[in-house]
């Protein structure tokens, strides 16, 4: 499942949730709620495989993304304010994901470089699914040139 604009994003987000209850996914979930309490997303993409769960959004003040990897257990949080966003690349070939060494299958891979060098943030989609990662980077290219948008 993906998408960028739509039917309510936490809707979508909680009804994957509910499939994957006392995880470290729901747990990732409640924290950013904390961070963004309306939860109210500008764009997505939303990721749910066998390998991978993987929510990001935009929201007023930067990007948020949250990954799930359930068969490792594990999950991360990240927050990126638009003004730490330093650059992004697209790239797009078939297996693309395995041959940057990711866990995850894919044919497109969107690459978010962070100002402070220490972290970007990647999303990896298969070729069948390829158009809404590309319209979710395509907003985040747009986020610069909005007004406001100094973070």
């Amino acid at each position: 499942m993906n998408a960028v604009r739509g039917r309510d994003f936490a809707s979508l987000v909680e009804e994957i949730i509910v499939r994957h209850p006392e995880t470290s996914l729901k747990r990732r979930w409640e924290e950013a709620q904390r961070l963004d309490p309306s939860s109210r997303a500008a764009a997505y993409w939303i990721r749910e495989s066998p390998d991978i769960v993987n929510f990001a959004w935009i929201i007023p003040a930067g990007i948020l993304d949250i990954t799930w990897f359930p068969t490792r257990q594990m999950s991360t949080l990240v927050f990126l304010r638009i003004s730490e966003i330093a650059g992004m690349e697209i790239r797009e070939a078939a297996g693309a994901g395995a041959a940057l060494g990711l866990p995850v299958s894919g044919d497109l891979v969107v690459t978010l470089y962070a100002s402070n060098q220490r972290s970007s943030l990647v999303w990896v989609a298969e070729a069948n699914a390829s158009d809404p990662l590309r319209r979710f980077a395509e907003e985040i290219a747009q986020l610069s040139t909005r007004p406001g948008s100094t973070g």
